[in-house]
């Protein structure tokens, strides 16, 4: 196993030894308004939770790239069943993310590229009502989906999915994400 992870590790670099972006560097800059919804296995929920998030990334190549980035996943009332049950929860989210983002077209001359991304994140949430409140959290795999426009030799806007889970044994929370962001190369 370590002598195939060796050897897709040495293609990754052979294929693309830090080629710069039009900008000249490779390092850039996210930032992000997103919303949330939390489900269990048993019909709790929490919709249109709004967050943000922000990070920082580099690119390898000119379709592959690793981000390091903190969400903050939003609050909101838990429902059960569809009746709000006084609760709350809020969360957030960091994570390393390996990114695969070719362009695939260009829109009006602008670089249209499709955005997927595979990661380890760590996820905390903290619950209050029920007659207390309680944190918990979980480190896991998350993956997520979307689409970039370049609407500058810097500047990418971004619209994303992402999905994250938090499992801790007897509660299990799904997080559905949808995000519009941007890209920012200096």
């Amino acid at each position: 196993m370590n002598k195939i992870l060796g050897i897709v590790l040495a293609m990754f670099v052979m294929a693309g030894t830090a080629q710069a972006d039009a900008t000249g560097n490779n390092w850039y800059l996210t930032g992000q308004v997103n919303q949330s919804d939390y489900n269990t296995d048993f019909s709790l929920e929490v919709e249109e939770a709004n967050g943000y998030g922000f990070g920082v990334g580099y690119d390898i190549n000119n379709w592959l790239a690793l981000e390091i980035t903190y969400t903050d996943l939003g609050d909101g009332s838990i429902d059960f069943l569809g009746v709000n049950t006084g609760a709350k929860a809020d969360a957030m989210s960091y994570g390393a993310w390996l990114v695969v983002d070719p362009t695939v077209t260009t829109l009006a001359g602008m670089p249209l590229r499709i955005i997927g991304r595979a990661g380890v994140v760590r996820t905390d949430m903290d619950l209050t009502g029920f007659g207390g409140s309680t944190s918990v959290d979980d480190t896991g795999f998350a993956y997520g989906g979307g689409i970039g426009l370049g609407i500058s030799k810097s500047t990418d806007l971004t619209l994303e999915y992402t999905r994250r889970n938090l499992d801790t044994g007897p509660l299990d929370v799904n997080f559905d994400t949808v995000s519009l962001g941007f890209r920012y190369h200096f």
